[in-house]
């Protein structure tokens, strides 16, 4: 997908998103209840994509999008819907407990350099880690220095 954006001339950009606090999670309610939130937020995303966008789990908490034909501008505007679905989940888990989930998200455009997704994906996941040092909860796009 990347060599046909490259080849075509047309943007792509990818988000990195990473549920805050998920550990905690995990700790105080256990496995099965963190189970439970990975697949809320799972069907989530899945309804908010459009069929030409790749999701994919990374690991852990983790998922990227790969959004092809996509601005950072764009990818920003579904970056913040994505943020807000999440957050409006509040799926229920053991003992009818009901649990606030939110993410943090990083988004990055094509470069002219990117070879694989990795090379995007990294500035994605660094944007990532400055909405976990900003106070979690947010979108945050990548800034070259």
């Amino acid at each position: 997908m990347i060599r046909l954006a490259q080849r075509t001339g047309t943007p792509f950009s990818v988000l990195f998103i990473d549920l805050d606090h998920f550990k905690e999670i995990n700790d105080h309610f256990g496995h099965e209840a963190g189970d439970v939130v990975l697949r809320r937020v799972a069907h989530c995303l899945i309804a908010n994509m459009r069929q030409s966008d790749v999701l994919g789990r990374v690991g852990g908490e983790e998922f990227a999008f790969f959004l092809p034909n996509t601005t950072l501008e764009g990818a920003s505007k579904l970056g913040e819907k994505l943020r807000l679905a999440v957050e409006r989940l509040e799926p229920m888990v053991a003992d009818e407990k009901q649990l606030g989930v939110t993410a943090s998200i990083g988004i990055a455009d094509s470069q002219p350099g990117d070879q694989t997704v990795a090379d995007i994906q990294r500035r994605a996941d660094s944007a990532m880690y400055q909405a976990k040092r900003l106070g979690r909860n947010r979108t945050m796009a990548f800034a070259a220095a």
